[in-house]
């Protein structure tokens, strides 16, 4: 939402929604209002869209009126919302971020109120809204707080939508499994960029609700270089870490060096962004919502399966080569096929029994897929 904030016709806002909704992604993380990165501060280049010429209060920022909301910011968010509805893509909505230069109302305050009130009241109806108290909500170890917050929320809003906080957990106990509090969120959010397989399993564990991994790592930009003094990963690295958080069944969200932050550069795509239009197609033929991470049927390392014993099964070979699967409760034979995770290229296989599968990978060391199913 920092771009085209002089634009009416959202010219390349739109251009790149329009990018990923082509490669199969259906949301977006972003800040109801970010100031600038400590990082890269000022102008840096053309489109670096920080400081945002507009903001959501009269006044500028050392000398907000929190009382009175500034309606030509929020217009423009509306437009914004509006075409992500009309291209199917949910808009996963931070109230907060603390790291991004913002001078924030009170906490607590009836200015700081009006701010969460007002958002929910313009954007509720829509329903590709996801309501997340704040980025790297471990900036902030009041609990009562964040409750408070998410109350206002949940009391403005009549659908019901989806409440959680995102990665509470690097400074302070996270508020996420804190049960005094955190009856008030339905689902969590992390970012990790290590063990990551590991981590989702045990972040499932502890509640058993829908896991999000919303960082799993920053691919860096097409010219070698990075906006951000963190990863700097290829695509072919950070898509096998996407792999793995969906292999143990959670979520998962992609980085793009020059697209997250303050510098956005509409027109560029990045390298090989066609491997996540794989991952799409191939989750959305499959039912893996109903399969569970199931590590105890499949030989290897780096080889992981999803399963509804019997009935389905996706199995994910990291290095490719091979491994094998026990399947049992099949009724007569399973049917599938192979997808190469770098190329999209597919093998059908067919007439799989129950016992022991030896899977071997069509294409060598590249890592591949396999979907099996009942016919």
């Amino acid at each position: 939402a920092l771009i085209d904030m002089q634009d009416p016709n959202l010219t390349k806002t739109k251009e790149i929604i329009d990018m990923y909704a082509a490669q199969g992604f259906n949301s977006i993380l972003m800040n109801a209002y970010a100031y600038d990165t400590r990082w890269c501060q000022g102008q840096t280049e053309d489109e670096d869209w920080g400081p945002p010429l507009l903001h959501p209060w009269q006044g500028d920022l050392s000398n907000h009126d929190f009382s009175r909301l500034n309606t030509d910011y929020w217009k423009h968010f509306d437009k914004v919302i509006d075409y992500m509805f009309q291209e199917g893509i949910v808009a996963y909505i931070y109230f907060k971020v603390y790291n991004k230069m913002v001078n924030w109302p009170p906490k607590g305050s009836k200015e700081d109120e009006l701010y969460f009130s007002n958002i929910v009241a313009r954007y509720q109806a829509y329903p590709n809204i996801i309501w997340c108290f704040a980025k790297e909500t471990y900036y902030e170890p009041d609990h009562a707080y964040i409750h408070k917050m998410l109350d206002v929320i949940t009391e403005n809003d009549a659908y019901d939508r989806l409440r959680t906080t995102h990665d509470d957990n690097a400074r302070v106990e996270d508020y996420a499994f804190d049960g005094e509090n955190a009856d008030n969120i339905d689902f969590y959010t992390d970012q990790t960029q290590n063990d990551i397989y590991n981590n989702s399993i045990e972040d499932y564990k502890r509640k058993e609700w829908p896991v999000s991994n919303m960082e799993p790592g920053y691919q860096g930009g097409n010219d070698g270089n990075s906006s951000y003094q963190g990863d700097n990963i290829s695509a072919e690295e950070l898509v096998k870490r996407m792999y793995l958080v969906y292999m143990a069944g959670a979520y998962a969200t992609y980085y793009y060096t020059w697209h997250a932050w303050d510098i956005v550069r509409t027109a560029e795509e990045p390298k090989n962004l066609v491997y996540y239009k794989y991952l799409s197609d191939f989750f959305t033929r499959t039912k893996w919502y109903e399969l569970v991470p199931n590590e105890d049927i499949i030989t290897g390392i780096d080889n992981y399966c999803l399963a509804k014993v019997g009935s389905e099964y996706i199995i994910y070979l990291g290095k490719g080569r091979n491994a094998t699967v026990t399947i049992e409760g099949a009724p007569q034979h399973l049917q599938g096929s192979w997808m190469n995770v770098f190329t999209g290229e597919e093998k059908k296989v067919s007439r799989i029994s129950n016992g022991s599968y030896q899977c071997t990978s069509p294409w060598g060391d590249a890592p591949s897929l396999l979907w099996l199913h009942k016919k």
